[in-house]
Order: C-alpha cells, then structure tokens, then sequence
C-alpha cells in the first residue's frame, strides 16, 4: 500500500486508533488518579505538576471540540463521494444483471445511479471534530482527504458537529 496522507492512507499508521481530545483527557485523567491512589504522584512532585498542567490545557482545548457521542453518530454517516472520486467498477456493479451477468438494458426508464457512500477515515471524524471547521472548503484544506465526498454531505457533517443540523434529518 502507498502512503498518501492526503487520501487518507496512512500506511503502517491504519491500524492505529485516532484519539479525539476528549478521550486524551480522560486517559490522562484516569492514569493522574491511579497513579494518586498509588502514591506514585506525591514521590515526585514535578511528574505531579506535568500532569496538572498538561491536563489543564487539555481540558482548555476540549471546549472547543465536538462532544465523543457527536463523533460516535459522524463516523457511522455515509457521505456520498464525488462522481470523480468513484471506479468505474463500482459503478457498473449498481447495473442491473440477470443471473448469468448479461446486463440488462436499463436505457428505458433509465434513471441515475446513486452516489456511492462511504464513511469517513476515524482520523478524518476526529480531525473535524478536533479543529471545527466552519465550511466544506475550510475542512478541505484542513482535512485534504476529505475532497473526496460531495461538499453538500460535508457540509451536514460540520453542522451536526456545531449542533445545528444532525445527521439523517430531513430538511
């Protein structure tokens, strides 16, 4: 596989786990508490004022961001891709066949195949909900992989993460 972060490859990094802010802090926070209820803080007392600190801009950090659940409900959306952006292999598998794969004549009646959708990389959710963009475009040049879907869905995934449009709901 070739790397390509901005298509969202990320070769040996796939398997890794994206964690959002939110989940940094309470990571942080349940290892500060056991690490307290283990006495190993009070022994050192600048590994304890690390800790605090770093916990403290972090927490100042996660007000900015998309709450988890919000970031949970975002990587189970599909966002359709641009038509550029799909194979024409996976578009000749939406013809209809009859059991022998002749395709069929679909030309009467014939209507628009529909957009392939897709989800989202779990880096390119926490990526948004991380950084909030306020537009498709502003995500786009944050986020360069996600040139791939339709600006329409984009943009309803930026506006569920602010909380004024959610995922699903119909207009």
């Amino acid at each position: 596989m070739q790397i390509s972060y901005n298509d969202g490859m990320l070769g040996p990094y796939e398997q890794g786990t994206a964690l959002s802010l939110p989940m940094v802090s309470d990571y942080l926070q349940s290892k500060f508490d056991d690490n307290e209820r283990r006495g190993k803080n009070r022994d050192k007392a600048e590994t304890r004022r690390l800790m605090l600190r770093v916990r403290e801009h972090i927490t100042t950090l996660v007000d900015d961001c998309a709450p988890p659940a919000e970031l949970t409900r975002l990587q189970k959306a599909k966002l359709r891709l641009h038509e550029c952006e799909e194979s024409a292999n996976s578009r000749l598998a939406a013809l209809p066949a009859d059991g022998t794969n002749v395709f069929l004549d679909a030309t009467e009646g014939a209507t628009a195949l529909p957009a392939l959708r897709v989800t989202m990389h779990p880096f390119e959710v926490v990526q948004l909900g991380t950084l909030m963009p306020k537009t498709a475009a502003e995500a786009v040049a944050l986020i360069p992989s996600l040139r791939r879907f339709e600006s329409e869905d984009l943009f309803h995934a930026i506006a569920s993460l602010h909380g004024s449009v959610h995922l699903g709901a119909k207009a």
